[in-house]
Order: structure tokens, then C-alpha cells, then sequence
């Protein structure tokens, strides 16, 4: 391993002679090349992996024979093993990085994490989404994904060794939002500047009526007031359902309406209480509920409309959004309207390693751009009888997050990356705020980390792929998530939107939260 990381060895230009059958065998006569190809004592499994553990002897050493088989693993054209054995690294460097500063070992953490980020580019380019249908256990399957990869990207660069670098709280500026720097006043520069940064946001829930009435009369309650415009998009089986949610539903909120996307899309599949039983796992729900058609017919009905707003947010009904604090954050990282920008809370290995996917259809905010261009490619999509996840098409199915992200793709638009303030906290949540302490870096790459394959929680799974994001501050963050959190996740109890709000609004704590965690809404004062 020495041989392989030295720095006088321009590793980027052997593997790419390994690659190119003119000079490749040239480059596997020298001792690197040897080890890259999997020659000589340095053998990877192609199918199985070690036990990350604090007890398994020489952290340091574990992380660059791990980076050793992704190189290996990626030049045999064995994409998906190559992503296990660098994120394996990853959890070696977890344990391994307070020693590595300042060492004789040819990498340093931030070496890592840079080609690690590096690899992400090369691994998953913009591109068609591959999914596949796996088995969870007896009661379970679910959709996963995995690398598209750009075969010709070479993405690994030693480079000079450096270390980790978690900036010192305080103040805007160093939040990582430039977009909410302070402005010299002038006369009349307040009010210019209030109009200038006026962020317009469109709420669209998708409703299943009437059995979700009560979540409706949550959101008027609490986060709706918010919105620029909140719609509730349902698909009613007849015509008294629809004048009953007419009815009913815009009397909730000045301003809010409803739209029954069946008089558009006549056999989309129609709303009944059948959809939200999980019942037996995902799959029992897959033809009974019309959550994929709903999703995709929204966007194309909004892009009909073009009412004007900037932004339109598809709101999960068990899912609280802290409007203020998406303006806040859009103003802060300078993202118009008039380019394609998808954004939400971004999982990669919840899908088996495709960072890619807003995950678990919670909060996912499109700019009017990305809405127009979602639109086109929605009323051009196949309609069939049954979700393949293949393909971006027009089918009953629960799994919006993944049909959304394939149509989104066809459409040329990605997920935003860049979600988490400088020291590493999280804006939107794919979970309960309560349930904050659960989702820690140090559960996804503590002391043990099995082979992720294993899918055994989703809290050990959050954070897995993400070391980029919060490893300059593991072990100085108190807590993982802005205070200023535009999302949480997951409150069937639509009660607890109430709760969420009354915490946001700073009129009840949050018990259960880690010391010092006071989430709110954004006001004048923190740049909004």
C-alpha cells in the first residue's frame, strides 16, 4: 500500500493505462499496477466484506487496503463492490482519522473524503436511474439502485496529505448561505431588498379523500398558512366526493383549494382508504394505491397552470414544512427559479448507494423550472397497468420518491446536493424531530458497521455515504440538523403536526431533542 499511494506515483495516470489495452500491459509490469489489478499478495473479495470493528487491529491500515479494492474492484468493471469497499473505507476512517493527522500514512482524511466526493461524480454522472426490486426479509421488498457510472472518469487523486477542518460556530456568514449576507442600508434599501429576495412557494399535498381530512386540518392549522398558494390535489371516485372535498377542503384556509386530477386523467387510479394500509409491507399497497400517478399528474397539471410561484413543494400529509425557512435557505444558496433544481432530504444507501433520489417522498421542492420540464416528460410517459421502476411511466404504485427521480432524470434534473449547513447538519428531515437522537453519524460509522447490504435500519442507514458532509465535525456537533430545519417526517398522528409547530413557533420544547437543539422559524434576524 505504500507502493500504491506514494506520492511520486501518478496513480491517475496508471489507472488510466490499465484501462487503455494499448499501454495496459505495460502498467501492470510495474509492483502498482500489480496491486491494482489484483496481482500479488493483494486479493479482494468480489462478493463479500470485512467487519468494520474497533477491535479488528489496524484501523488506519484497514481504510487504505478498503480504498485498495474499490481501485481494484472499478477497474474489473464491478461498480457496485467498488462503492462497498470505499464507503467500508469510510467507516475505517471514521475510527482511524484522529491518527492519521500528522502520521507517516501516505492518506489523510481529507485526501479521502475529497476523491470520496470525486467517486460520487464518477460513480452516479446525471443520467437514467437502474432500479431493481430486492427482498428485505419475508414481509418486505423494496426499490434499490446502483451506479449508472461514467466508465471513463478517473477519480482518484492522491494528492498532498490534509486533515479535517470544522469551521467555529457563530454568525451568518459562516453558515455557508452567502445569498443572506448583511446589506449595506441605504434609504429605501429594506424594502428593495424584501422584494428583490421574495421567495414564492406553492404547496401541493396529495390527498386521499376522505380519509385523510384530519391531516388536511393539521396543515390549514399549522405550516399552510405559510404558503404562497396550498392546493390539495385528489383523485375522487365520484362526483359527490369531489364537490364533498370542494366543500369541505377550502373552507380549512383562505385561499386554499382543491383539485381532482381524475377529471383530467380519467383512469388514474381513484382515492380509497385501501391505499394507506401498509398492510404486509410495500408491496400490499402497490395496486391499490394511485400515490405514483398522483405525484406525476400534479406536477404536469401545475406546469399547465404556470400560476407564477417560484417554487412548488409537494408536501407529504404526514410531514411538517417550515416554509420560512426553505425561503431562507434558497435566498441563502442564490437558486432561481428560472434553473432546474430539485431539492429534499437525499439518502444514498436507504437505496442501496444512489445519491440521487430525494428519499421517502416527504418534502421535495422543484423550481419552476424543473416543474415545467417534469410536466412535458410526464404527458409524453407510457401509461401501463403495473410500476416496473424502470422507466418513468404513468402506473398505480407507492413508491414516488423513485418513480419521480425517473422522471426527473429523464427530464435532466438531479437532486441539489449540497443540503447541509458547513458544519455538517442536515435542512430537511426524512424523520420525526423527537426522534433526532436516533440519527447520529456515530450510529452509521460507530465502533461496528456490518455490511450495509444487511438493511437493518434506517437510523444506521441515514447517515451511511454522507462522511463528506459530516466528518470535519464528528465528535464537535452536539446535534446533526440545522436549527432552522425546513422538514420532519413521518407523524401519522396528524396531532403531532400541532406539536411540531407549537416547538417551531418556540412556544413548547422539544423534550426529547439533544441539549442546546431549539429548532424555529426563520425570522427578520437570522437573514430571512
Amino acid at each position: 500500500m505504500w507502493q500504491l499511494f506514494r506520492h511520486d506515483v501518478d496513480l491517475a495516470g496508471i489507472l488510466n493505462c490499465l484501462a487503455d489495452p494499448i499501454c495496459q500491459g505495460q502498467a501492470e509490469a510495474t509492483a502498482t499496477g500489480q496491486l491494482l489489478s489484483g496481482g500479488g499478495i493483494m486479493q479482494c473479495s468480489e462478493d463479500r466484506l470485512p467487519t468494520v470493528s474497533a477491535n479488528s487491529g489496524c484501523s488506519a491500515g484497514m481504510l487504505h487496503y478498503m480504498i485498495t479494492c474499490s481501485l481494484q474492484m472499478w477497474l474489473q468493471q464491478r461498480y457496485r463492490q467498488s462503492a462497498l469497499y470505499f464507503d467500508h473505507g469510510l467507516g475505517y476512517l471514521a475510527l482511524a482519522r484522529g491518527c492519521l493527522e500528522g502520521s507517516n500514512w501516505p492518506l489523510w482524511p481529507d485526501q479521502v473524503l475529497t476523491n470520496w466526493r470525486n467517486f460520487l461524480s464518477a460513480a452516479f454522472p446525471p443520467g437514467a436511474i437502474v432500479a431493481e426490486e430486492r427482498i428485505a426479509d419475508f414481509n418486505a421488498t423494496y426499490i434499490a439502485a446502483g451506479p449508472a457510472v461514467d466508465r471513463y472518469a478517473r477519480w482518484w487523486n492522491t494528492g498532498p496529505r490534509a486533515g479535517l477542518y470544522c469551521p467555529p460556530h457563530g454568525g451568518l456568514r459562516m453558515e455557508g448561505l452567502p445569498g443572506l449576507d448583511p446589506i449595506e442600508k441605504t434609504p429605501g434599501s429594506e424594502s428593495s431588498k424584501k422584494e428583490a429576495g421574495k421567495v414564492s412557494v406553492s404547496c401541493a399535498v396529495p390527498l386521499v379523500w376522505p380519509a385523510e381530512l384530519a391531516a388536511a386540518e393539521a396543515i390549514a392549522d399549522t405550516f399552510g398558512g405559510g404558503c404562497d398558494k396550498l392546493t390539495f390535489f385528489i383523485a375522487a371516485p365520484d362526483a359527490q366526493a369531489r364537490q364533498s372535498a370542494e366543500e369541505t377542503l377550502a373552507l380549512l384556509l383562505p385561499g386554499a383549494s382543491v383539485v381532482d386530477l381524475a377529471v383530467t386523467w380519467p383512469d388514474m387510479v381513484r382515492d380509497r382508504a385501501a391505499a394507506l394500509d401498509k398492510g404486509d409491507g410495500l408491496s400490499s399497497r402497490e395496486g391499490v394505491s394511485g400515490a405514483n400517478q398522483k405525484d406525476l399528474l400534479m406536477f404536469a397539471f401545475l406546469a399547465s397552470q404556470d400560476d407564477g410561484e417560484d417554487w412548488v413543494c409537494r408536501v407529504e400529509t404526514d410531514s411538517y414544512f417550515a416554509v420560512p425557512n426553505f425561503q431562507r435557505f434558497v435566498r441563502g444558496r442564490g437558486l432561481s427559479a428560472t434553473e432546474p433544481w430539485f431539492l429534499g432530504s437525499l439518502s444514498y444507501w436507504h437505496l442501496h448507494f444512489e445519491p440521487r433520489l430525494v428519499f421517502n417522498e416527504q418534502v421535495q421542492c422543484l423550481s419552476r423550472s424543473a416543474v415545467f420540464r417534469l410536466g412535458a416528460i410526464v404527458l409524453a410517459a407510457p401509461v401501463a397497468s403495473v410500476s416496473t421502476y424502470h422507466r418513468c411511466e404513468i402506473a398505480p404504485g407507492h413508491r414516488g420518491d423513485i418513480m419521480l427521480a425517473l422522471c426527473l432524470t429523464a427530464a435532466g434534473v438531479v437532486p441539489y446536493g449540497d443540503i447541509a449547513d458547513r458544519w455538517g447538519r442536515e435542512y430537511f428531515l426524512n424523520f420525526r424531530m423527537e426522534d433526532l437522537p436516533l440519527y447520529s453519524p456515530d450510529l452509521a460509522y460507530g465502533s461496528s458497521t456490518p455490511d450495509i447490504r444487511a438493511f437493518e435500519s434506517n437510523t444506521a442507514q441515514h447517515w451511511r455515504g454522507k462522511a463528506h458532509v459530516f466528518m470535519p465535525c464528528l465528535g464537535q456537533n452536539k446535534f446533526w440538523a440545522s436549527p432552522f430545519r425546513i422538514s420532519f417526517h413521518d407523524y401519522k398522528d396528524p396531532q403531532k403536526l400541532r406539536w411540531v409547530h407549537e416547538v417551531m413557533l418556540g412556544r413548547r420544547r422539544c423534550e426529547t431533542c439533544p441539549a442546546g437543539y431549539e429548532p424555529r422559524l426563520a425570522g427578520p434576524a437570522d437573514g430571512a
